[in-house]
């Protein structure tokens, strides 16, 4: 690559504001606990989400706060589907050690609001994206695991989760 090419990229991408809009379809693919394992197969429960991002250190760190609305499409146990899962927000970071590599990992405090029991937990994740010319696709997996809740809420560290998402990252 020339170097008015790098010169022409670099200009191009510092032309957006420090801001991110990602729009996202996530799934549990597998929930383990004392109750018992349940996978996708199982239960289909997906979760459309909105994130808000403001990148401190451009290409590397961002604040991120992301908003989740789930409902159970379909489960084995529980027939009558669909049920609305409710709703959680997720304040967290993402961290992208090397801007060369479309590597990223995050880690985020999901707080399940309603309906009851309000729970606050742990999500860890990482994933990969592709760069566009409007922003970034992006595939990843995560891990979400309970710290704290209500009457009714799992215990910390009982349960974990394994989420798989996609969507689409806009530069705003």
């Amino acid at each position: 690559m020339t170097t008015a090419a790098r010169a022409d990229e670099h200009e191009l991408e510092h032309e957006h504001s420090p801001f991110e809009l990602r729009a996202s379809v996530e799934a549990p693919i597998l929930s383990h606990g004392s109750a018992g394992s349940t996978n996708i197969i199982h239960e289909l429960e997906p979760e459309l989400d909105v994130m808000a991002s403001y990148v401190v250190v451009p290409k590397t760190l961002s604040i991120d706060l992301e908003l989740g609305e789930a409902i159970l499409l379909a489960s084995q146990e529980e027939p009558d589907t669909p049920i609305r899962r409710g709703t959680t927000i997720r304040p967290g970071v993402g961290y992208t050690p090397n801007h060369e590599l479309p590597i990223y990992v995050l880690a985020m405090l999901p707080i399940h609001l309603e309906p009851a029991p309000a729970v606050l937990g742990l999500r860890l994740g990482a994933g990969f994206d592709v760069h566009l010319s409007f922003g970034k696709y992006f595939v990843e997996a995560a891990v979400d695991l309970p710290l704290a809740g209500g009457t009714g809420a799992p215990d910390a560290f009982a349960t974990q989760t394994f989420v798989l998402a996609t969507g689409l990252l806009f530069h705003l």
